[in-house]
C-alpha cells in the first residue's frame, strides 16, 4: 500500500470490493460528515448506501494517510461544473472515483486532473444506444465488430469517454459525440479526435484498467500518464489505524 503521493506523470488507483463487512461499513461511516450521512440516507436500496458509504469514507481515509490530516476533518468543494477536490490542504492530490456492479475505484494524480470511470457489463441494445452517446466514427467502430464482441467493445469505448470527461470536469456540459476514442478492446485505449480535431486528441493520456471479468474500465489525463500505480483497498479497521 503506498504511503506516500502519486509521483510526476504517476497514477494511483486503488481498487475497492463493495462486499465489506458491517465493522468496516461502520468504520467507512464513522469519518464522513452529517452532510456525506444525509446524502447516503437518501439512497433508496441498501446496497447503492453502502456503496457510497464505503467509497466516500475510503476516500477519507486513503488521503488521511497521504495528507496527515485527519479524515473526518478533510473538507471536500465542487467545481463550477460539479468536479470534487480537496479544499484547504497545500499539496493535495487530484482524485476522481467510480463505481459500478460489485467494485469501485479511486484514482489519484499529483500533476494533473485525472478522471477514472467503471462501468459493468450488463444487456443492452448497444447499437441503439451507441447511437446516443458515441461520435459518428465510433458507432461505425462498434458496428463492424461481430456481434459477440460488441458487449465488449462498448464498454469499453463508454468506460473511456467518460473518463475523459470526468477528467475535463465538465460532465454532461461537454456533450459525448463531440470527440472520438478507441472501441476495440483488444487494442490501445487512446482519445482519436476532440471536436473533430485528431491534434487535441493527441495531447490526451488514456489508460484500460483491469477490475475483474465483466467489467471495463479506463483512467484519462490532459497530460502524459507514465505510470498506473494498482493497489487494493485493505480492511478498512486496518487502514484506519495505520
Amino acid at each position: 500500500m503506498p504511503h506516500s503521493l502519486p509521483g510526476q506523470g504517476e497514477v494511483i488507483v486503488w481498487r475497492l470490493s463493495f462486499s465489506r463487512s458491517p465493522e468496516e461499513l461502520a468504520q467507512a461511516e464513522a469519518v464522513l460528515t452529517d452532510e456525506e450521512r444525509a446524502r447516503a440516507d437518501r439512497f433508496l436500496r441498501v446496497a447503492d448506501r453502502a456503496a457510497f458509504v464505503l467509497q466516500r469514507g475510503t476516500l477519507r481515509l486513503v488521503l488521511r494517510r497521504l495528507l496527515g490530516v485527519p479524515a473526518a476533518r478533510i473538507r471536500f468543494t465542487v467545481g463550477e461544473r460539479g468536479k470534487p477536490a480537496v479544499a484547504e490542504v497545500p499539496g493535495a492530490p487530484e482524485f476522481n472515483v467510480s463505481g459500478s456492479g460489485e467494485w469501485g475505484l479511486l484514482a489519484l494524480a499529483a500533476s494533473f486532473a485525472v478522471g477514472v470511470d467503471l462501468e459493468a457489463h450488463r444487456p443492452l441494445d448497444y447499437l441503439e444506444l451507441g447511437q446516443k452517446v458515441f461520435a459518428a466514427e465510433e458507432l461505425a467502430e462498434l458496428s463492424a465488430l461481430p456481434e459477440s464482441a460488441r458487449p465488449a467493445g462498448f464498454f469499453a469505448g463508454w468506460s473511456r469517454k467518460e473518463a475523459f470527461v470526468k477528467a475535463l470536469g465538465l460532465g454532461l456540459y461537454f456533450p459525448l459525440d463531440q470527440f472520438a476514442v478507441s472501441l476495440r478492446p483488444d487494442e490501445p485505449a487512446r482519445v482519436l479526435s476532440v471536436r473533430g480535431n485528431r491534434a487535441l486528441g493527441q495531447e490526451w493520456s488514456l489508460v484500460d484498467l483491469p477490475v475483474a471479468p465483466g467489467y471495463s474500465a479506463a483512467v484519462a489525463a490532459q497530460a502524459p500518464i507514465l505510470k498506473v500505480r494498482r493497489c487494493e483497498v485493505p480492511d478498512l479497521r486496518t487502514l484506519a489505524l495505520d
